[in-house]
Parts: structure tokens; C-alpha cells; sequence
């Protein structure tokens, strides 16, 4: 017989349930998991779901016979407790469980009674969907709205299979599965979920189509990015999916994981700032009290004070499309390679940026890059080219036609933020168009805005911090829109703030601005683009290739106007201000900026507290151009080499020779300081396709670090006989192995590294040194039985946080729960840093708390005497480990343990009566 388990935050509305259900349904297996585990005995269970709690309540519900458990939830974190108790249960077990968007009550007495009769899982689950249909029914809801589960597939004379190109009805196959459910995943399926909404779909066997079932649009095909993100999916929408396949089941679930945040490892986007009221167009906000007279007012994107000249972006016609050929120049399969080539131009410059913005601010933020990739070969603007092309167009009017079709669908979508993707699609559609137009010799073809080709160097060169110039180059760029490739191909070295027009907070360009730490305001209107005519030089300043700062200033000199202010924290523009509004501004600038300046002066000292302990502040890197700006930005060396990024965006491994001479650069670069390389953190939830890994259910608990190099051991022989003659060339390498779970991983790697010596014949020099992040719980408490066998621990506290407290690190609402000074993390912190105390081994931290301010005294209190972060935080954390007292520090991080929370945590160290006595 069926199981069934009621989950609900009150344990009385959960018993409740349970009653009513037997009494209907007779006998039935039937558990309840309700409340959390009341405080004492005769005492009520507070109101809350315990994920522990349900797992018991599943493995109660089982009867053994293999039926099944059907999962019936109230709302909220009772869906979440569920999915994870799921994932917690012996996986034979965890199989036969179904979780069911079923309404409560209804539900449950609609399940107990088909489970009573010996229905099959997926009739009691149908059932327990159909629930309110007896109810809708009596009511005399909207025809037909009782006449089927609201779950259940619908009648085969209203399916439809659709697929890219192919606007055909057919009847399914009897095996579709269909699943409805709401979309969780914060602000709906934009452009990042909607790419690993689309790459899921790509992964998997399967045909799937997806229809918005709360605003009635679609069908559309799960493959196509624009088909999706132009369904208009908005957060708290329920869609429906359907699939047919050998990996139906298997997709319905993947993306129900992806549209709920479960699936995805992107971080929440940058917080926007606050719009301004509800129709309120961009060239009428009114200016606050006190602006200076002429100020343009629009929306604060990016925090932070630029002064200098204003220099246009792009050119007079940057919203018009490039000349385009209406006849075509050959045949239609020559208008399709033309077509083609210049779509793989464009994707060779996005992919470079997205390497770039991906070093620089991280792969979150590079998504958004992905997102944009995926248009190029988006079915649904492919199809419509290719069957204009067959029908005797040119390759650029047919693209030109197309992306102006997709634009007008996200133009027509109700929800401002994914209106905005429109111009996102147009700038990629642009490129190409600009690329054809070079090829077939158009007059004319560079107008507009900068070519696709132009400003490879600088997306490539690693330029310094926005902060770190105040050469004569830097200026203000303004734009009628920033586009997300544009961004990413800003130099900073450049560019002192950004300012434009139109566009949003929300828009991508918006969002990068923010994660390259540019000050930024948006929304300016029309009025922005009068004050100063459009200039060749614009190019230059987003793409600066070969020319110096110096030279870009002087081509442009008669195209800017003069000095302006841009106020990322108000959203004020201020052009030609007069000279005591540049005196107050250059004030404010001089306060903020002169705490950040003592800490760059002092950036190559040596990090030493007031009582005289000295902690090295590493930086983080992914190239040796990473390295170099590490140590310029006064590193002590790099204490994390993300290798990675050598297996990215290729068609196979690189070789033994190419990791080689990457290992060697980032070591030169370093001029003696330390260099940990981490060997491969790829696996299922960074897959790397050329290695042909199978979908998993969990992907962070999957094959991933070194579990996935031990599974390929031929991929990690080959990287570690490349560290190994690094290492006898350098005397700063270390090597580093992630996701170390038990002592026979590391025993089993530690013995494959010794054999790359042996096979390489070559001997490491002294102070090579062999570690392991500890990133897995397991380690943590097993820290004093693997110091015997490694020289240094590295904590990489963004996988460590995620693990000890079961929230996903990307998943939005979990967000204030995964904090890495929760009292649990910190706790498992101080057991490895006891375990390495008494080895005589030293402790670093690589993940994102090693760069916050609240987390230096704690973490230098426990024994962490390491530090690793991104290269522009590394002056401001020797600041601030600076100002410690290492004595103080412990006696701060030994409260942090017994507190409660991390809020407790934050508070005690910032408050005056902590035990440092100092703010």
C-alpha cells in the first residue's frame, strides 16, 4: 500500500489532517511531521519544519513492499524540509518517494482514500492533485475547472510537442511526463536561470516543452533560451512541463530544480537600487532638495563618486541596426556559412570577456555572459534565419528580422525586468550583424557602436582596479544603454563611472557595473546624450586595445565635455559643476577614499598585529596575469590558483605541456612568493563536457574535486606531473587537492602524485608542500587523523558552509542562513585549526569570509594565519589584520563559539562590550 506523509508547520493542523484523511480513507499509512521538536515535555511544538523529522516520517510511512510514500506539504520552508529529506533517505527509498503540489487538506483525504483502495503512487499522486475538483465542481467555478486534476495531463487532443522551427501539433507519446509547480528562483527565470534552464534541458534524452500555466503562454521549447525567458516566467508563476524520452522523468525534475533555485550555483544578483515611482519616465524625476542647478536626476546603480570629463559611448545611430545587404551575395547555403562564421566571431569575443569578467569578479557574474552566448545558437532565432535564407534573403536581413522578432516578444512581456532583456538580444544580434557587414565590405559597417573585434587586449589584459589610476584617461562614459558585453569589456584603468540614459538597476550592464565596482547611474534620459557629442574615442575607452590611457584622452579631447560629477550613491549627474559643488564632492571623495589609500600605501608590509603575529594575505587567481596583479596589489603570493579555468571552453583537457607553461608563468609572476595550486574543481556541478559525465541528482554531493580527478585518474596524472615539474623548476610551489572527504582519497592521491614524480624524474624543490582544502564536514572532524598526512590545511569556507548547514549556496532563500559565522562553521574552523596546532601545521582560508571585515578578528583569533582573496581586498584586509590584538582576538573568537547565530555573532564583534572593547 501506498504511504502517506503529511507535512505541515503546525503539528496540530498536521494531526488535523491525519484525522480527517482516516476517517475518509479508512486504514491507511499515514505519518505526520509537524512543527519543530517542541522545547519540553507537555510543551507545544513551535510552529517550523524539521527536514530530519520528515525523514522519519517517509521511512515510518514504508511498508516495504516498494509502493511508495506520497509527501503532502502546507507551504514554504515545508517544500524545502521535504526536498531535503528526500535527499537525506537511503536512496532505494528515496526513489519510491513523491512530493506532491496537492492542496492540504483536500489532498490528503483525496490520496488516503485512493491508497486504501491499492492505488498505484502515480494514481494516489493524481488523485491527491485532483482534490479541489469536487469542491471547484459545487462551487460552479470556471467551466471545466473541476473536470480534471488540475496537475494531470491534459486531455491528447489539446497536447503539443514543440520544437525549435517547428510549429507542428502532434499527439505525445504515452510516456510524457507532465509536473507542474511553482517557480521559486528569485525574480522568475531571467537570463541566468533561464541558461541552466536551457543547458539542463540540453543535457538530458528528452523532449520538453514548458508552458506558463499562470499567464497561459506557451508551449515552448525547453531548448530555446528566447522561448523561455519570453514566456515572461516571473517569480511565484507555476509552470508546466512536459517531456517524452528515455530521460523524461529525470528532466522534469532537473528543471523543477533549476526554476526552484535548487539546481543552479549562481549567488543572488547584486541587490538594484531603489527604482523610482511607478511611471515615472527617465527624463522627468525630479531632483532631490539642495541638487546643483543643471543636475540630471536618475537611478543610483553603483555605490561611489566619479569626477572627471564625460565621454559618449558609441555613436549617433548606436540604436540603429548596421547597413544591411538585402540581396543576398551567393547561395543560400553560402548565406548560411556567412551567417555563421560571423555568429562564431562573436561568440570567440563574448567567451573571451566572459574569462575576463569570470577571473575578475567571479563565475556568477559570468553567467550572465553564458546567457548571452546561447542567443547565437538559439533555435528560435535560427529557424526563422534559415527558412528566410532558403527563401532567398541575405544572411543579414534574415538574422537582422529575426532578432527584431525576439526583441519585440521580451518588449511585450509585462515585467520590467525581463523587458529589458530586449536590448540584450539586440546588442548580440548587432555583433553579428556588424561582422557580417564587415565581411561583405558595407560601407559604412563600423557605425554605431564598437565593433565586435575591437577590444580583445583589453578584455584579455588584466587591467588594474578602476581605484588604482588617476591618469589623465579616466573618464565618465556615458551611453544610451550599457549592454552587458560592453561591460564586460571595460578597462578601469579608464573608466571612472558609468552613466546612461535609459536602462535599469536591474539591466545586465547595470548589475556587472556593480560587480567590477564602477560607480554607476542609470535612467538619466534624454537629456544625458546633449552634453556631449558621440566620438570615435567612446571605443577606445570601453576597449582600449593598444592605445595608453594618455592617447585615448588626447583623441578625444575635443568630443568631451568638461569635468562632470557622477554620484553612484544619490543618482545624480552634475555636469560643469561649480567650483565649491566640486569642492564638497572631492571632499566626500577624499573621506572615503583616505582610509582605503593608508591601507594601499601600506599594501606590501607585512600584515602584523598590534602584539606582533603576522599573517600572510594571499590572493586568489586563475592566470598568471592573476598572479602578477596579486602581488602588485601587495600580495604575500597566492594562496588559491584556480586551475580550472586551463579546462574551460575547450574541446579536450589541455595537455601536460600547456598546464606546464601555466604553472610556470603564475610561478614567475610571483618573484619567490608562495603559489598553492589547487589541482581540478570540476565535476557535475561544473561540468566540463569533453569528459562526457552523467547528469546527477545532487551535483554537490556528486563526483566533483578530487573525487572526480580519482575517477579520471589519467586527467589528474597528467596536472599533477605538470605541478611536479613546476615545482622542481620553482622553489614557491604547493599543491593543493579539493573536496578531500576521507584519508583514502588523499592517501590515493598523495600515491598518484608520487608516481608523477617518479615518471616526470624530476625532484620538487624545498618548500614544496602538499594540502588539502577543507571544504566537507567530514574532514573538519577528521582534521587531526589528516595532518599526519599533508603539510597545510586551506578551509574554503563557501563549500564548508553550504555542507555544515544543508543550504545551498546559491539558493536565494537560504541566503541569510548560509552565513559562514554561523557558530557550527566557526566550530569546525577551530577543531582544524587545534588538529594543525598540534602537528605543527599552518591553516588558510580561501573562501569569501577570508575578505570580510567582521571575520578577520575571529579568524585570526582561532589560528588562521592565512588569508586568501580577490587582489583588489588585499590592502584593506592587511588593515585590518593590523589592527588586531592577536590576544584579544582569541578571547573574541571563544565567545563567537558559544554564541547562538550568526547575527549573534556579527553583533558581538562589533559591538562596544565584546570582549575587544573596540569597534
Amino acid at each position: 500500500m501506498v504511504g502517506l506523509v503529511v507535512v505541515s508547520h503546525s503539528a496540530r493542523l498536521a494531526a488535523g489532517v491525519a484525522e480527517l484523511a482516516r476517517e475518509m480513507g479508512g486504514e491507511v499509512r499515514l505519518e505526520t511531521a509537524g512543527g519543530l521538536e517542541p522545547p519540553g515535555e507537555g510543551e507545544e511544538a513551535p510552529l517550523g519544519t524539521d527536514a530530519t523529522r520528515v525523514m522519519s516520517a517517509i521511512e515510518a510511512a514504508d511498508d516495504g513492499s516498494g509502493d511508495g510514500v506520497l509527501v503532502l506539504m502546507d507551504l514554504g520552508s515545508a517544500v524545502l524540509s521535504a526536498e531535503m529529506a528526500v535527499e537525506l533517505l537511503d536512496p532505494a527509498l528515496g526513489e519510491q518517494v513523491r512530493l506532491v503540489a496537492a492542496p492540504l487538506v483536500e489532498g490528503a483525504v483525496a490520496a488516503a482514500v485512493s491508497a486504501a483502495g491499492g492505488a498505484s503512487l502515480d494514481a494516489v499522486a493524481d488523485e491527491a492533485r485532483g482534490g479541489l475538483a469536487g469542491k471547484a465542481a459545487h462551487l460552479g467555478e470556471a467551466e471545466g475547472a473541476g473536470a480534471a486534476p488540475p496537475h494531470a495531463p491534459a486531455p491528447p487532443d489539446d497536447r503539443r510537442s514543440v520544437h525549435p522551427g517547428d510549429a507542428q501539433t502532434a499527439t505525445p507519446p504515452s510516456d510524457t511526463v507532465e509536473e507542474r509547480f511553482a517557480v521559486t528562483v528569485s525574480q522568475g527565470l531571467h537570463a541566468r536561470p533561464a541558461a541552466r534552464f536551457v543547458r539542463t534541458a540540453a543535457a538530458l534524452s528528452a523532449q520538453i516543452e514548458v508552458e506558463n500555466a499562470t499567464t497561459g503562454a506557451g508551449p515552448a521549447p525547453a531548448g530555446s533560451l528566447n522561448a523561455i525567458a519570453t514566456l515572461g516566467v516571473r517569480e511565484g508563476h507555476e509552470l508546466i512541463v512536459r517531456a517524452t524520452g528515455p530521460d523524461a522523468r529525470l528532466a522534469v525534475q532537473r528543471l523543477r530544480e533549476v526554476a526552484t533555485g535548487g539546481g543552479g550555483d549562481a549567488k543572488p544578483e547584486v541587490p538594484p537600487a531603489p527604482r523610482p515611482p511607478p511611471g515615472a519616465p527617465p527624463s522627468s524625476r525630479p531632483l532631490p532638495p539642495g541638487a546643483p542647478a543643471g543636475a540630471l536626476a536618475g537611478i543610483p546603480s553603483s555605490p561611489g563618486i566619479a569626477l572627471g570629463p564625460l565621454r559618449r559611448l558609441g555613436g549617433e545611430d548606436e540604436e540603429e541596426l548596421p547597413p544591411i545587404l538585402d540581396e543576398p551575395g551567393g547561395s543560400p547555403e553560402e548565406e548560411w556559412a556567412v551567417l555563421a562564421d560571423a555568429r562564431a566571431t562573436v561568440r570567440e569575443e563574448v567567451g573571451r570577456r566572459r574569462e575576463r569578467l569570470a577571473r575578475e569578479v567571479g563565475p556568477e557574474e559570468a553567467e550572465i555572459l553564458d546567457a548571452l552566448a546561447l542567443v547565437l545558437d538559439d533555435g528560435a532565432l535560427l529557424g526563422p534565419a534559415r527558412q528566410a535564407i532558403d527563401a532567398g534573403r541575405s544572411a543579414g536581413r534574415a538574422w537582422a528580422d529575426a532578432i527584431e522578432a525576439i526583441a519585440d516578444r521580451y518588449r511585450a512581456l509585462d515585467d520590467p525586468y525581463q523587458r529589458e532583456r530586449a536590448g540584450d538580444v539586440l546588442d548580440v544580434g548587432r555583433r553579428v550583424l556588424r561582422e557580417l557587414a564587415a565581411d561583405r565590405g558595407t560601407p559604412d559597417a563600423d557605425r554605431g557602436t564598437p565593433d565586435a573585434n575591437r577590444g580583445a587586449a583589453a578584455a584579455d589584459s588584466g587591467a588594474p582596479d578602476a581605484g588604482s589610476s588617476r591618469g589623465s584617461g579616466r573618464a565618465i562614459v556615458v551611453a544610451r544603454d550599457l549592454t552587458p558585453i560592453d561591460a564586460a569589456g571595460l578597462d578601469r584603468a579608464t573608466v571612472a563611472g558609468i552613466a546612461t540614459a535609459e536602462g535599469g538597476p536591474t539591466s545586465h550592464g547595470a548589475i556587472l557595473a556593480r560587480a567590477l565596482g564602477v560607480p554607476a547611474v542609470v535612467g538619466l534620459g534624454a537629456a544625458l546624450l546633449a552634453l556631449v557629442a558621440p566620438g570615435a574615442a567612446a571605443a577606445e575607452t570601453a576597449d582600449a586595445g593598444t592605445a595608453g590611457a594618455g592617447e585615448v584622452a588626447g583623441e578625444a579631447s575635443e568630443q568631451v565635455a568638461a569635468t562632470a560629477i557622477l554620484d553612484g550613491d544619490t543618482g545624480l549627474l552634475i555636469p560643469a559643476p561649480d567650483p565649491d559643488t566640486q569642492r564638497d564632492y572631492r571632499d566626500r571623495q577624499a573621506r572615503a577614499a583616505a582610509l582605503a589609500e593608508q591601507a594601499r600605501a601600506a599594501a606590501h608590509d607585512p600584515a602584523t598585529t598590534r602584539d606582533g603575529v603576522t599573517v600572510e594575505v594571499a590572493a586568489n587567481a586563475g592566470a598568471p596575469a592573476d598572479a602578477a596583479e596579486g602581488r602588485a596589489a601587495g600580495a604575500d603570493g597566492v594562496g588559491l590558483f584556480r586551475t580550472e579555468f586551463a579546462f574551460l571552453h575547450r574541446a579536450a583537457a589541455p595537455t601536460e605541456e600547456e598546464q606546464l607553461q601555466i604553472y610556470a608563468q603564475a610561478a614567475a609572476a610571483l618573484d619567490g612568493r608562495p603559489l598553492v595550486i589547487r589541482t581540478l574543481d570540476a565535476g557535475a556541478d561544473k561540468p566540463l563536457p569533453y569528459l562526457g559525465m552523467p547528469a546527477e541528482a545532487n551535483p554537490f554531493l556528486g563526483v566533483r574535486g578530487l573525487r572526480l580527478g580519482l575517477a579520471r585518474p589519467e586527467l589528474l596524472s597528467t596536472q599533477l606531473r605538470a605541478i611536479a615539474r613546476t615545482a622542481a623548476a620553482h622553489d614557491n610551489v604547493k599543491l593543493m587537492f579539493p573536496m578531500v572527504a576521507t584519508i583514502d582519497e588523499l592517501r590515493t592521491a598523495r600515491t598518484l602524485l608520487q608516481q608523477a614524480i617518479e615518471q616526470t624524474r624530476t625532484t620538487p624543490r624545498d618548500g614544496f608542500e602538499v594540502g588539502i582544502m577543507i571544504e566537507v564536514p567530514a574532514a573538519a572532524l577528521t582534521a587531526v587523523q589528516l595532518a599526519h598526512e599533508v603539510d597545510f590545511f586551506s578551509l574554503g569556507t563557501n563549500d564548508l558552509t553550504q555542507y555544515v548547514l544543508a543550504a545551498e549556496r546559491g539558493n536565494a532563500a537560504l541566503a541569510a542562513l548560509a552565513d559562514g559565522l554561523h557558530p557550527a562553521v566557526l566550530r569546525l574552523v577551530d577543531e582544524v585549526c587545534r588538529a594543525a596546532r598540534a602537528h605543527g601545521r599552518w591553516v588558510g582560508v580561501c573562501g569569501e569570509l577570508a575578505a570580510d571585515p567582521v571575520a578577520a578578528p575571529l579568524l585570526v583569533g582561532l589560528g588562521v594565519r592565512e588569508l586568501s582573496v580577490a587582489a583588489p581586498s588585499v590592502a584593506a584586509v592587511k588593515q585590518a589584520v593590523r589592527a588586531l590584538d592577536a590576544d584579544e582576538a582569541a578571547a573574541l573568537a571563544h565567545a563567537a563559539l558559544a554564541a547562538e547565530s550568526a547575527d549573534a555573532v556579527r553583533t558581538l564583534v562589533v559591538s562596544d562590550d565584546g570582549p575587544t572593547g573596540r569597534r
